[in-house]
């Protein structure tokens, strides 16, 4: 039997100007209510298994994720060299991806930032990558 899914981008689920700054804890419930609408969009299809992608920063963050999923949750962080960061996001045109580098740098030392259940190295091909994650979850 084929087994149903969706991948989902949290960020695209978060991203939006309300003319104002918005304050992470607004972006973030921003995110919780979209998600719980693709959520049942995607139930109305019999989907059944979900890729989920962001950086959550926070246990908080994780913790309203699963719940809002409603079901089993299984983490998993890609783990990239500091190296790779700086080209990956140093390259990028927008001034922007220097922010998100030093923010990366501090997430990354935050000894309370929520853990994965495991991690994979994120340094090669992206299905290189994809295909580590599907092997550590058992789906192949």
């Amino acid at each position: 039997m084929q087994q149903t899914y969706a991948v989902i981008d949290l960020d695209w689920l978060a991203w939006f100007d309300s003319g104002e700054a918005q304050p992470p804890e607004l972006v973030h419930s921003m995110l919780l209510r979209n998600l719980a609408s693709v959520l049942g969009n995607y139930a109305e299809l019999a989907v059944h298994h979900y890729v989920l992608t962001r950086a959550l920063r926070t246990r908080a963050e994780l913790d309203s994720v699963t719940a809002t999923i409603g079901m089993p949750v299984t983490s998993v962080e890609l783990v990239v060299a500091h190296a790779v960061l700086d080209h990956r996001l140093g390259s990028a045109v927008t001034t922007e991806r220097a922010d998100d580098v030093q923010a990366a740098r501090e997430w990354l030392a935050d000894p309370d930032r929520p853990h994965a259940d495991f991690t994979v190295a994120n340094e090669g091909a992206v299905a290189a990558t994809a295909a580590a994650v599907i092997q550590r979850l058992g789906w192949a």
